[in-house]
């Protein structure tokens, strides 16, 4: 039982260490809202008589929050965000799964997620923009490639850097 809230007290420092310490400089360089090519940051199912997703947004915030949760696999994650999504189930849900890490060499990886599918990026920085590759995650094996839009199976996206909404 002692172990129990000695390995409790040990999390909740860890936690407000990480939320103490300032974001690394190659965070603070990349945080910004970005306009995709493409709306690749989906909050609904993907409605085929539609063609699209009903809500979709290609718009993206990069924040310096630190994600907790992702944070146990990777020390150097922060918060995505689409900026105006109000459904607070779904901030909730995909503030579990969604993060972004800065990488060496002005480099990021993004993944966005609602904890069975979304797209993982691989992004350059260059200028404003983002520049790179994506696939698409997901917990079931198989193609997704008859599944997806002409934009998702392109597997190359570019965005560049917006004034965040408010």
């Amino acid at each position: 039982m002692r172990w129990r809230q000695a390995a409790a007290h040990v999390f909740s420092i860890s936690a407000a260490l990480v939320l103490a310490c300032a974001p690394p400089r190659e965070a603070r360089s990349l945080a910004a809202c970005y306009r995709f090519d493409a709306p690749y940051f989906t909050w609904a199912t993907y409605d085929t008589a539609l063609g699209r997703h009903p809500g979709s947004s290609a718009t993206i915030q990069l924040d310096t929050t630190p994600n907790l949760v992702a944070h146990r696999l990777d020390p150097n994650a922060f918060v995505a965000r689409v900026p105006g999504l109000a459904d607070a189930r779904e901030l909730e849900r995909r503030a579990l799964f969604s993060y972004w890490v800065p990488r060496r060499g002005g480099r990021l990886r993004l993944r966005w997620h609602n904890g069975y599918h979304g797209p993982l990026f691989d992004l350059e920085a260059r200028g404003d923009s983002l520049v790179g590759g994506f696939s698409m995650e997901s917990d079931a094996g198989g193609s997704w490639s008859d599944l997806l839009p002409w934009w998702l199976a392109s597997r190359f996206a570019r965005a560049s850097r917006v004034p965040c909404a408010q």
